[in-house]
């Protein structure tokens, strides 16, 4: 049968306590993995069964890499991961039935966080959408106000041009009835001109 599991030859690890239960993970790249064996052992699973389940699984298969690690003991071995985003489903594939009675509330403690993790994964992504339909929203909205405010200086400048137009017709229209006042008394004074 054809492997069809990715081999690396070395990588860090950290452990890492998840209710009292000691998991190791590593980065490859900016993915974060998980070693299979230390779950399987708490819920207490056929580990060559779980292996077989494991390499079947055409996604499953396809994401799993065994790399060597060094244990707490110094010694080098190697160890399957698992990529965390694809922990959930793994361990959503396990059946209960087929697992001991004793590990049953373990294996339900452990979906529970994955539901739990999802979860906040997707209220997550939910905010970067809002947050950047936010953005969308902003960059609109000062669009909007940018817009908004070339209008406002247009109006004020179409204001002070009427209201300097409006001022000249007024002071226009003042000197014009002054000169004709002027017309007026000039041509009075010299000049009767009878009403008739």
């Amino acid at each position: 049968m054809k492997k069809s599991y990715t081999e690396s030859t070395f990588c860090n690890t950290r452990e890492i306590s998840f209710y009292e239960d000691t998991l190791i993970v590593t980065s490859i790249d900016t993915t974060e993995y998980i070693a299979l064996r230390p779950i399987v052992d708490v819920l207490r699973l056929d580990w060559s069964t779980q292996y077989h389940r494991i390499q079947r699984n055409e996604i499953f298969s396809s994401e799993v890499k065994s790399l060597l690690i060094t244990d707490a003991n110094g010694k080098q071995r190697k160890m399957l991961f698992l990529p965390i985003d694809f922990l959930s489903g793994w361990l959503f594939s396990i059946r209960s039935d087929k697992i001991p009675p004793e590990s049953i509330d373990k294996l339900i403690l452990y979906r529970r966080e994955c539901f739990t993790f999802l979860w906040q994964e997707f209220q997550i992504e939910m905010l970067l959408e809002d947050i950047g339909s936010s953005c969308s929203s902003i960059a609109v909205l000062e669009q909007i106000r940018q817009t908004g405010l070339t209008i406002a200086h247009d109006v004020e400048q179409q204001i002070q041009k009427e209201q300097h137009l409006n001022a000249y017709l007024d002071r226009t229209i003042e000197d014009i009835q002054q000169r004709l006042e002027v017309v007026e008394r000039k041509l009075t004074s010299q000049v009767l001109i009878p009403n008739e």
